[in-house]
């Protein structure tokens, strides 16, 4: 199945599927690979679909940061995140039928609770 943008945006907007689960987690910092920083955002999952903000709770005109369809996904505890206290796991979906490693996305939440969630 593939979704475009607007498709994505329209699913996060939309009260017509309910939250499944919402809360502020970290996410680790692709883009600074020397640093491992952890960014706060807003996650909400909706069925398969893991949606994070930049700044603060969603509101009914607020796109998303991004969107992760879970589907295939691993979920990994991480045990060294690079901070204390931190409690990080990953969503893997490991390699391609290539061998080539597939996107992964670190979070941590600040209690084991959170992050079983």
């Amino acid at each position: 199945m593939k979704f475009n943008e607007r498709t994505l945006v329209h699913i996060a907007q939309s009260t017509e599927n309910p939250v499944d689960q919402s809360g502020w987690l970290l996410k680790f910092n692709e883009e600074k690979k020397d640093k491992r920083t952890f960014q706060k955002c807003w996650c909400v999952l909706k069925e398969n679909i893991f949606f994070y903000y930049d700044h603060g709770q969603p509101n009914a005109s607020k796109e998303p940061l991004g969107a992760i369809i879970l589907e295939g996904y691993r979920v990994e505890i991480v045990e060294n995140s690079g901070r204390e206290n931190l409690f990080a796991f990953k969503l893997d979906f490991g390699t391609s039928q290539y061998g080539l490693q597939l996107k992964s996305y670190t979070f941590a939440a600040e209690n084991q609770v959170d992050m079983e969630k």
